[in-house]
């Protein structure tokens, strides 16, 4: 989601995007695991391995996990 809206957003969104794609960074673009949070993300991690796109994203992921253990058994 670009931070301006209207026409200066979707220029700024298209540039943005020409500009991954220039530099040969667009498979870093990439879209968190965690199902409740839409937020894209740019992975920085070196060997191309991001799954959140920040740390809280990470930590409901592993709650859920954690409490569907403790249901299950």
């Amino acid at each position: 989601m670009p931070s301006q809206a209207g026409v200066l957003g979707a220029f700024g969104a298209l540039f943005a995007a020409a500009d991954l794609a220039f530099r040969g960074a667009w498979f870093r673009m990439k879209i968190g695991k965690n199902l409740s949070c839409p937020a894209g993300f740019f992975d920085e991690t070196r060997n191309c391995a991001g799954f959140y796109s920040h740390t809280g994203c990470t930590s409901q992921v592993s709650q859920r996990a954690y409490r569907s253990r403790l249901k299950s058994a």
